[in-house]
């Protein structure tokens, strides 16, 4: 099977260049453009097959256990998953492309992954502590006070500096398997602990410590929208099979091997209606309001903000 080798050079650590991942993401929008095209052009088989390679790619770069490349994931990640919410909303998909869409996504585990590249963020960051006092120049310019380490007498204050470390990543690490609502209370209170630390406790943490809100926020985003996807799929599967949609997301469980996940956010179940001839199906997202369906763009392509619902909608 072909693969690739990109030239990463991770002995640098946090310092390492990643240019495949701008690449990836280049990528993305080729194939999310071409997707598009094929659908203009009424290849709904053809532009569902071009989704499927960009979900394929989002597949492979989650495989990298690097933060960055999981943040890069999720925007090729939502670039894919949009494009196919256009693609399907108004046509049949038949069985056997809803089984090969399916199969991908259910092989994607997004929660694994973090802990991974949560992990490993932490084995490279670990190995700065290491560099600074041999080196704080190339850490001044990001923390002036990275160049205390370099003085005899800062041997006590990097160690407590790497110890705050260890404490905050391992907290990280212990919540990187929750959905977000149970671990936001968690990570809340071990961001609040290091963003109120004295300045001089931790120097290179506060520098290089990942924001565990934010990135467990991105994650479970990603992981909403592709639950939102496996759900909508079924739901055309199901109005293929029987020439209409179900009444409830109960009655589609009853066709279905495998379990209807809840909103990540929430905890509580997605939320589903028919609506005409189509349906609209939504995650009430991080704000555990229900806003009715009310995504983060209007109707009138007016930005709602990320505390809306998150919502895949079918015309037909």
């Amino acid at each position: 099977r072909p693969c690739c080798v990109f030239p990463a050079k991770w002995s640098k650590g946090p310092d390492a260049q990643l240019p495949h991942l701008s690449a990836f993401r280049t990528t993305a929008q080729i194939v999310a453009a071409q997707a598009l095209l094929c659908a203009h052009d009424g290849a709904i088989q053809e532009s569902l097959h071009w989704c499927w390679v960009g979900l394929r790619m989002f597949h492979h770069m989650g495989s990298e256990p690097t933060w960055p490349a999981q943040d890069a994931s999720y925007y090729v990640e939502g670039m894919i998953i949009y494009t196919l919410e256009y693609v399907i909303s108004s046509v049949p998909v038949p069985p056997r492309l809803v089984q090969q869409l399916d199969r991908c996504l259910a092989s994607l585990h997004l929660y694994d992954r973090f802990t991974a590249a949560m992990i490993a963020e932490r084995a490279m960051v670990l190995d700065v502590f290491r560099e600074v006092p041999e080196d704080p120049g190339p850490y001044s310019d990001m923390a002036p006070l990275a160049s205390w380490y370099g003085c005899w007498f800062a041997g006590p204050l990097l160690k407590f500096d790497k110890l705050s470390y260890i404490r905050y990543m391992d907290a990280i690490i212990r919540c990187s398997s929750l959905p977000y609502y149970q671990s936001r209370p968690y990570l809340e209170h071990y961001q609040h602990m290091l963003d109120n630390s004295r300045l001089y406790q931790a120097i290179v943490t506060r520098l290089a410590a990942t924001t565990c809100l934010e990135a467990a926020f991105d994650r479970d985003r990603a992981v909403t929208e592709l639950r939102l996807c496996r759900v909508a799929l079924a739901l055309k599967d199901y109005k293929y099979r029987h020439g209409s949609y179900p009444n409830t997301l109960q009655q589609l469980q009853e066709s279905l091997d495998w379990q209807i996940p809840p909103d990540p956010f929430s905890g509580q179940d997605l939320v589903y209606h028919r609506i005409g001839p189509g349906f609209k199906l939504y995650a009430i997202g991080p704000d555990g309001e229900d806003d009715g369906g009310l995504s983060e763009w209007a109707e009138n392509k007016s930005w709602q903000g990320t505390e809306t619902d998150i919502v895949w909608e079918c015309k037909k």
